[in-house]
């Protein structure tokens, strides 16, 4: 959501905030904005479209070509070859990583697949000296890979999959997150 969020301009953001999170009028978002009631519902309109467009939709996954997938990744980012990595990462295809700050991560997204695939190398050769694994893993129903250092899991990778290619990178590294992984919830209605 947060990516969602930085994607709207600051009057989009400002106003879907404030109505859809808030629960503010469209009258007082016009008069903390200074603009006319009827714009602020414009741009309230156009943001919760954009928000809706770029919502993921996830299907469910087929576990057998999710494995496959994964499998294929996990040699091709190992090996740190850019060429099979383009084969198997969208053109279009967006990492992005949540260390709150807390440890070292990518900061910004990084877009398209070349982009991306330099950026996977780039992590094969900064690894070359360390002691680490990757692992397939699931994580919110998404196959996955988790990133062990020194035996101690230092990151994990989601992978969003559609029609065999990777269309998305989500890299966990918040130790504060990574620290409940492996505990089972239970969840009571």
């Amino acid at each position: 959501m947060l990516i969602v969020l930085e994607s709207l301009s600051p009057d989009e953001r400002a106003v879907f905030v404030l109505r859809e999170v808030f629960g503010f009028s469209y009258t007082e978002i016009a008069d903390m904005l200074d603009r006319a009631p009827a714009t602020v519902r414009q741009i309230g309109h156009r943001a919760r479209n954009h928000v809706e467009a770029r919502r993921p939709r996830y299907d469910p996954v087929d576990s057998e070509r999710a494995a496959a997938a994964v499998d294929a990744f996990l040699a091709a980012a190992e090996s740190g070859d850019v060429e099979r990595l383009l084969e198997l990462l969208a053109p279009e295809v967006e990492f992005t990583a949540d260390s709150d700050g807390k440890v070292m991560a990518v900061r910004r997204p990084v877009r398209g697949a070349l982009a991306v695939a330099h950026l996977l190398a780039g992590f094969v050769r900064l690894g070359k000296d360390m002691d680490y694994r990757l692992e397939p893993a699931v994580f919110n129903n998404q196959p996955g890979v988790a990133i062990y250092v020194d035996g101690e899991l230092a990151g994990t990778f989601t992978l969003h999959i559609v029609d065999g290619v990777i269309q998305q990178i989500y890299a966990m590294r918040n130790p504060d997150k990574l620290a409940r992984i492996d505990r089972p919830r239970v969840i009571a209605r």
